[in-house]
């Protein structure tokens, strides 16, 4: 148990810090992760006397480019989203991992009465998160708006990150320091403020 926490406190520490270092490449980001993981990896597994190339390579090869793929995608949307949103979507991953071990492993679940309360509980701890994630409108003020230019940045409370706003995207009159609610939309170079209006 106390394990679990350990990690989870350090899965959290990872997240915040891959959303404070925005300024930097997604890939170099994922680079410098996989160098550290690799030394600390290859450390346990000659002192463990095991196959360094595991005895099925193919598969070896395919869960290395599908993590790869994965924490790529996963970094990018911690520098692009929401820290809450980008979290929350990334632990949806139990919901395919169950499916896939259905359709694809032919794995049966049983239907015992504490499986059946886990999933019912499961699903309605994930229908909050996703109201809470895609429901609730973020919190910001404006920083920066030109209104001759009809653009300007609103910087969100949680998690500091700046983002670009049209005259299009807003519901109410906005000026410098206004306090705001606005949605997110991705737009041709990243995410934009919407539905921005006074609070």
């Amino acid at each position: 148990m106390i394990l679990m926490l350990i990690s989870v406190t350090l899965f959290a520490g990872v997240n915040t810090c891959i959303k404070f270092l925005s300024d930097l490449p997604t890939h170099e980001l994922v680079f410098f992760r996989s160098v550290v993981q690799l030394i600390l990896s290859a450390g346990f597994v000659l002192h463990a006397g095991i196959p360094f190339f595991g005895n099925n390579k193919n598969w070896l090869l395919l869960r290395g480019v599908a993590g790869m793929t994965a924490l790529f995608l996963f970094f990018y949307t911690l520098q692009n989203m929401p820290l809450a949103s980008a979290t929350t979507i990334q632990y949806l991953s139990p919901v395919f991992t169950v499916i896939l071990a259905i359709f694809i492993n032919r794995e049966r679940v049983k239907q015992q009465k504490s499986t059946i309360w886990s999933t019912v509980s499961f699903f309605i701890y994930l229908c909050a998160l996703l109201i809470i994630t895609f429901f609730i409108m973020n919190n910001g003020t404006v920083k920066f708006f030109n209104d001759s230019k009809g653009y300007g940045f609103i910087k969100d409370t949680a998690t500091d990150q700046e983002y670009f706003v049209h005259v299009s995207g807003l519901i109410d009159e906005v000026k410098e320091n206004d306090e705001v609610s606005f949605d997110l939309k991705e737009g041709r170079k990243g995410l934009n403020a919407v539905n921005v209006k006074l609070v």
